[in-house]
């Protein structure tokens, strides 16, 4: 069993690190960037259980926000956002 799972999902790739009988294992599976639960069952199937999943998620998946707000001051403005 891997005690801490690293996983980083990208637009195209799940990658994952994760030590082993001692020894650093790595996982790299290609996805189609919408269905991940086929890919979270092979990354199962190939890790086992784990105590702890560390997850990055990549740029390709980086919406900016630009909310419409009503007419405030810059300070206001700020405050709401925060």
């Amino acid at each position: 069993m891997a005690t801490i799972v690293g996983v980083a999902i990208e637009a195209s790739v799940v990658r994952a690190a994760f030590r082993e009988r001692g020894k650093m294992a790595f996982f790299e599976h290609a996805w189609d960037g919408l269905e991940i639960e086929p890919v979270v069952d092979i990354l199962r199937a190939a890790i086992g259980n784990a105590g702890g999943i560390v997850l990055a998620v990549g740029l390709g998946f980086l919406e900016v926000a630009k909310p419409e707000l009503p007419a405030m001051t810059d300070g206001d403005r700020r405050r709401v956002l925060m």
